[in-house]
């Protein structure tokens, strides 16, 4: 529905940042081809950089690292992962970026690097809380992008 309203109303952002939110649904639906999530991931990162739209490419590569971590290449999400924090934090998207970092101590805590995982994790979280969120549950709720 909300991919049909934004073709009708020719909004390329808004059309975006709503396949991003079907491509998370696909993620989770046995039945989501990979190839469709992938395309569609990469249709959207293309778009956020030809058209300098951070938020959109920040939401794309969390949605990439978490695609990564459940199919357990750990070092690509990781990048994936610290390429998001990177745009958002130059950017000043606050919410993304601490979703991006959990995303990122997620990565590290699949590739054995325990202590620096925790390490992320706990700063993330502390940051979370300063910014009135009492979880990481709660930032990823407050994205478009919920965390798993």
């Amino acid at each position: 529905m909300s991919i049909s309203a934004a073709l009708h109303c020719s909004q390329k952002d808004v059309l975006h940042l709503a396949k991003i939110s079907a491509t998370r649904i696909e993620l989770v639906d046995p039945l989501g081809s990979k190839n469709v999530i992938g395309a569609s991931i990469n249709t959207a990162i293309h778009f956020a950089q030809t058209m300098g739209v951070p938020r959109i490419e920040v939401e794309a590569l969390c949605l990439q690292a978490d695609v990564m971590l459940r199919q357990g290449d750990r070092l690509l999400a990781g990048s994936f992962a610290s390429r998001s924090a990177a745009i958002a934090n130059r950017n000043g998207l606050r919410l993304n970026k601490l979703l991006a970092l959990h995303y990122y101590g997620k990565a590290l805590h699949e590739r054995g690097q325990l202590e620096l995982a925790q390490h992320v994790l706990k700063e993330t979280q502390r940051e979370a809380e300063r910014r009135g969120y009492q979880s990481l549950e709660d930032v990823a709720a407050s994205s478009s992008i919920p965390s798993k």
